[in-house]
């Protein structure tokens, strides 16, 4: 990894998800979605996810990332990537681009709650300890949730995740900056967590998450050896067993 930011150390830290039957349940009951403590989340190692070789083991799927769509049907065009590049002068993570652009990569994840990927109008401006950028590059499909790509000036990236939708241009200028005035944003004060320390973490829980709660639910198979053994976590952590 690059540099550290000091920022990824100071902000609120939590998992939006629903639940993961009988292993982890929601607080209150009749949820959606509940925010976990990112600390009590079972470990992802980075090493072995670069290239997305596991991944490409798994199946295309229906109802995927690659089939997201907004609410009225319509498809988001995730092709302002090029242009948000040239807008920034940071890099962007190779796993991020590659998810992004890749179709077979985006087909093998799916959401339980339909969420799909969308880069939203503009990479939004960020202040305070650390100046940096904001990409939206997901949201599910009541926009309750929104996730992000945060870049540091120092070269560090996290994914953050936020009940705000921000880098969207919309009618109603009381909601959102007109168009062109991108206002930087501070961070450390708004409503956002921590979601994950790199791109490929973030994205490795979500996929294996959505698959755990497919097979909890409404597809009973065998779990293959790393859903048993993020589960296995919580039947240690819960004493279930």
């Amino acid at each position: 990894m690059a540099n550290t930011s000091i920022l990824r150390s100071k902000l609120k830290r939590g998992w939006y998800f629903t639940e993961l039957p009988g292993y982890r349940d929601h607080p209150v009951k009749f949820r959606t979605y509940s925010l976990f403590f990112y600390e009590t989340l079972p470990p992802i190692k980075q090493e072995g996810l670069e290239g997305y070789g596991w991944l490409l083991q798994d199946r295309i799927k229906k109802n995927s990332l690659l089939e997201g769509t907004y609410p009225d049907g319509t498809k988001p065009d995730l092709s302002n990537l090029i242009e948000f590049e040239k807008q920034i002068d940071i890099p962007l993570p190779a796993s991020f681009k590659t998810f992004i652009t890749l179709e077979e990569l985006r087909g093998r994840v799916r959401s339980c709650t339909d969420s799909y990927l969308d880069l939203g109008d503009y990479v939004v401006r960020t202040s305070g300890i650390e100046p940096g950028y904001l990409i939206h590059f997901m949201s599910d499909s009541q926009w309750i949730l929104h996730w992000y790509l945060y870049l540091s000036q120092s070269g560090d990236h996290f994914v953050l995740v936020s009940e705000e939708g921000y880098g969207f241009y919309f009618n109603d200028m009381d909601v959102q900056p007109e168009k062109g005035k991108n206002e930087p944003i501070q961070l450390d004060q708004k409503a956002i967590w921590f979601c994950a320390g790199s791109f490929l973490e973030f994205i490795y829980r979500f996929w294996l998450e959505n698959e755990l709660w497919y097979r909890l639910t409404l597809e009973p198979k065998p779990l293959n050896d790393a859903q048993r053994r993020y589960l296995e976590f919580y039947q240690k952590e819960n004493n279930v067993s």
